[in-house]
Parts: C-alpha cells; sequence; structure tokens
C-alpha cells in the first residue's frame, strides 16, 4: 500500500471514529483541517495577509465538497504547480497526516459550542 493509499484508508478511519463518536466534534474538525491545510498551502506558495486568506477562504469552501482527501492533495498540487512551487506528492500526503491529526487535537482541546439562546 503506498503512503496515499495509507492516508486514505487512515482519513476513512478517523471520519467514520470521529462522526460515530460526536457528529459535532467531526465536522468542526473537518473545516478546521481543511482551514490548516489551506493556510499551509498559501505559506508554501508566499501568500500572506488578505491573498493568504482569500485563498484560504477559497480552498475551504471547495474543500467542503470534496469526496475525499485525494481530491484536496490534488488541489493543492494544482495550485503549487500553478504557482511553480517546488513539492513532492509525498510532502504534500505527509503534511496532511500532520495536519489531521492537528486539527482533530486542537478540537478536543476547546469547550463545545454552546447554543444559541433562543428568543
Amino acid at each position: 500500500m503506498d503512503s496515499e493509499q495509507k492516508i486514505l484508508v487512515f482519513d476513512e478511519r478517523k471520519r467514520t471514529e470521529l462522526l460515530d463518536e460526536n457528529p459535532e466534534i467531526y465536522f468542526r474538525a473537518l473545516a478546521r483541517r481543511y482551514r490548516l491545510i489551506g493556510a499551509w498551502a498559501a505559506e508554501k506558495m508566499f501568500l500572506f495577509g488578505e491573498k493568504a486568506d482569500l485563498y484560504i477562504a477559497d480552498f475551504l469552501g471547495n474543500a467542503l465538497h470534496f469526496h475525499d482527501l485525494s481530491e484536496a492533495i490534488n488541489r493543492c498540487e494544482k495550485d503549487f504547480t500553478k504557482a511553480e512551487i517546488a513539492f513532492t506528492r509525498s510532502e504534500v500526503i505527509e503534511k496532511f497526516y500532520l495536519l489531521i491529526a492537528e486539527a482533530e487535537a486542537q478540537i478536543r482541546k476547546e469547550p463545545p459550542e454552546m447554543p444559541e439562546p433562543s428568543s
């Protein structure tokens, strides 16, 4: 099994575990990880300030429609190629592993979101 297949299996397991455990944490972690991935990609492409914010928002908006993590990997690769940034697919996959774990850890440390009071 190559590294891309491993991360896809890992991602599917993590998604299933989180969704079964707590759907709120799952969706918050999903958004957080794509925000972290978008921020990493923006930094790698030397985007800062408003340009980085716009890229991250666009990446996040598209990522929430991805069917699996390979689509996010492909998006980063396409963007890096367009920006003429040197990368390897294994570098992108390795960073995704780290950011998936970081997103989940961050969400688990945060207090649960409180529902809005009804009027």
